[in-house]
């Protein structure tokens, strides 16, 4: 991402502004004590709190707050994936959108693993996510608070279709043919 070819000055311009925004980032979480709508789960504290993380990771060598910066958010990390439900059911605090949910949590999760560092998968209960999908998406439920299910390309890609489970297969199909009957735009992972 900051490789030589943005050129020195364009670089430098790029590390600063990302070092200010984790900078930023960082002293309003201690500020607000780390929870953004009094909840671990609450989406505008999960998405962030995985996205910083994920960024700070990237960011490591290259900008010196960073270790402090993962000596806080790695644990917190923990914390917030020991607050997950086991059963694989979205918290309301998510507004079941399923990228929310799964998208950030994947990335960093293949970033660590880049690292030579821990599967987030081995403590969270993200494949029981599908288990909740499918029993949401059986014929005569009402689907539409569902429709999150076309925006979690990378989370199938990581999660089901390696798997391979039958049922994993099957909601990915019912996405695809669904995606298709309402005309969307957006990537329905098969």
């Amino acid at each position: 991402m900051l490789g030589p070819q943005l050129g020195q000055s364009r670089r430098k311009r790029l590390l600063d502004k990302l070092a200010a925004q984790g900078r930023e980032f960082f002293n309003l979480a201690l500020l607000n004590r780390d929870y953004w709508g009094g909840s671990l789960l609450q989406d505008h504290g999960w998405i962030s709190w995985f996205d910083f993380t994920t960024a700070a990771l990237h960011l490591h060598g290259l900008v010196p707050e960073v270790r402090l910066w993962l000596q806080v958010a790695l644990p917190r990390i923990d914390r917030m994936i020991r607050a997950c439900p086991r059963d694989g059911v979205m918290p309301r605090c998510t507004h079941f959108s399923l990228g929310d949910w799964v998208d950030a949590p994947a990335h960093l999760r293949q970033t660590l693993l880049v690292l030579g560092g821990p599967d987030l998968y081995d403590k969270a209960p993200f494949d029981r996510v599908v288990d909740y999908l499918v029993a949401v998406s059986e014929p005569g439920r009402d689907l539409c608070h569902h429709q999150h299910r076309y925006e979690s390309c990378l989370w199938w890609q990581l999660v089901a279709q390696p798997v391979g489970f039958a049922k994993w297969r099957w909601y990915g199909g019912v996405a695809a043919v669904e995606a298709a009957a309402i005309g969307s735009t957006g990537d329905a992972c098969p």
